[in-house]
This record gives C-alpha cells, structure tokens and sequence, in this order.
C-alpha cells in the first residue's frame, strides 16, 4: 500500500483541504443488501437524499477540514493505533433514525452488538489526534450505517412505520473488520465522492464484543450524533 504521502502526490483531487474521517468499508455482498433495503424504503414516497451503493460505509470517526500538510501526520497516527486493537465483527442489524420521530434526520442501519474494539479504537485514535493539537468530532461512538438524509416532511408518516417494522430487522451476515481507512469527503456536480488516502491493519489479538441495548421509542430505534458522515 502507497504512502499518504505518496498518495497526495499522485491524486491532484485531494490536494485541497478536504473533510476527512476514519471509516470500515464494506464488502461489496453488505452494501448490495443495503441497497436492497434502500430500495424497499424509496417505496415509502419519503423526501430523502439516499446515499449511492458505492459510498455506503461506517463512520468510526469524524476528523473534519485538514491542512495537505496534516494529512501524513494523520495518517501516521492511524497506522499507529490500528495495530493496537484487535480485527473485530460487525453485524448489521435493525433500521432507526437520528432525530426526533416527528423531524428525523437521517435513517440509519445499526449494529446487533457494538464491538468493545470498536469503540476503544475511536477513543484511542481520538485521544492521539487531539495529543497532536488535531480537533476531531467527539460526539459517543453510535455504530451505525447512513442510508439516507431526509429532506422535507414529505412521506414521513410512511417511513417511519416501515422503519418500526424493521427496528429489529436482520441485514447481512457479519464481517470481520480487519482494516480501517482514512477518507475524504469531495462533493462533486454529480454528488459527494468519498476518496481513500490510507487504509491501515488492524492488529491480532482476539476480539471482544458486548451486547449494547438499542434505545427505542414506540418500537422505533432512534438515536442522537450530531455529525454524520
């Protein structure tokens, strides 16, 4: 794998500042299921921007606008915690939102258990990032998947009795998350363009889990993170 510094070199696109964070990608059979469920919802008439197949990802950690000359330092902090935490699972599991039910936000799949790696790694990586004088997002850790941003009030009745149906709804099997990467957020003419600088491995130790409860009100999880990517 290329340096980040290699990287910026070679990609003229992310020569400029741009919104960065640290994210899992998903396997192309995950994200195929998700659209899957995005189609389902569209039938719901919601006004919502739904996020394109190809940019469906889990958010670990917001970083937000960076200097070019910040991004190696970024980069190397990444490759310096990853080791330290050990490959985890991820599985999909139910629909909610952020928000309010009578002004959601966004809609989002969540996880059946939030890996204890998971949430030691943001913490980790936030801590070492800030060390270095680098402001990040430190909103709680919400795992989770965004499917769509909703636009207007239109069709929100709808969707969110879909979404109650699927509160604890099944998605895809889990993945083992043996890399995270760092990705800068371009919007283009033709939408949002998500780019990745680095990817970084994950180390080898064996991986723990706990059960997280899912906040729910009226069968409908919801959630509150004030900065989604």
């Amino acid at each position: 794998m290329a340096t980040l510094g290699q990287t910026l070199s070679t990609d003229r696109a992310v020569g400029a500042i741009p919104r960065l964070f640290v994210a899992i990608e998903l396997p192309a059979r995950t994200r195929s299921a998700l659209a899957h469920i995005q189609t389902e919802l569209r039938t719901t008439g919601a006004c919502a921007a739904w996020v394109p197949e190809a940019n469906l990802h889990m958010t670990l950690l917001f970083i937000g606008t960076a200097t070019a000359d910040r991004l190696a330092t970024i980069g190397d902090l990444v490759d310096a915690i990853a080791p330290t935490i050990a490959p985890f699972d991820v599985e999909l599991f139910g629909l909610g939102i952020f928000g309010r039910p009578r002004a959601p936000r966004t809609i989002w799949a969540g996880v059946r258990r939030r890996p204890e790696a998971a949430t030691l790694l943001v913490e980790r990586l936030g801590g070492a990032l800030y060390d270095h004088g680098i402001a990040v997002d430190r909103s709680p850790f919400v795992p989770h998947v965004t499917l769509a941003r909703i636009r207007s009030p239109a069709g929100i009745r709808s969707i969110l009795h879909a979404l109650r149906i699927s509160a604890h709804r099944p998605i895809a099997d889990a993945i083992r998350v043996r890399h995270v990467a760092l990705m800068n957020s371009l919007p283009t003419p033709d939408g949002v363009r998500y780019v990745k600088l680095h990817r970084s491995s994950l180390g080898t130790a064996i991986p723990q889990t706990s059960s997280v409860p899912e906040p729910t009100e009226r069968g409908l999880a919801i959630a509150d993170r004030p900065c989604d990517v």
